[in-house]
């Protein structure tokens, strides 16, 4: 099987919105969006926490990188020509990077940032691939997260749960 491409459209965080709108025209499967412009708060809103990795600190808060992974079928470099030519037009200043991309190295991959999440009091979701977390007295929910469900990370996933904890 020929290697696959991804392509990585950087712009300024302001600028993503409509980028990643142009971007989900050129991508038949998606995109995925770097943006760490507004890290600390996403944090502490988002995934309740305060401690947030070096690695991530260390990111780039003035650029959005926005991947599209594309097969050979759907003709990456004129992709991102389309790409160019069309946040161009929008009066997006953008940087556009190809590179080869075996599927094996982003179908699987994701799952590293994938952990135990706690949700409300008593729920924690597990993903299936990980060793059994200390679940500390809340019920445990084995995910395989996926196109349907997601991480159970997004607010409206997580306050749905919160809402079924307080039904019960």
């Amino acid at each position: 099987m020929a290697d696959w491409s991804e392509l990585v459209l950087r712009v300024k965080p302001e600028e993503a919105e409509l980028a990643q709108a142009i971007a989900l025209m050129a991508a038949p499967y998606g995109i995925y969006v770097e943006d760490y412009s507004d890290l600390e708060q996403g944090a502490r809103e988002i995934a309740r926490i305060d401690l947030i990795d070096e690695d991530l600190l260390k990111q780039d808060r003035g650029v959005v990188a926005i991947h599209l992974y594309l097969s050979p079928q759907d003709q990456p470099t004129e992709a991102a020509m389309w790409l160019r030519e069309r946040c161009a037009a929008q009066g997006i200043v953008c940087e556009i990077e190809a590179r080869p991309c075996r599927s094996e190295d982003w179908e699987n991959n994701w799952k590293a940032y994938f952990h135990p999440l706690p949700v409300g009091k008593r729920l924690l979701i597990q993903p299936a691939w990980e060793p059994p977390a200390d679940p500390q007295d809340r019920a445990v929910l084995l995910l395989e997260p996926g196109l349907a469900f997601g991480s159970g990370s997004h607010a409206t996933t997580r306050l749905c749960m919160e809402a079924l904890e307080s039904a019960v």
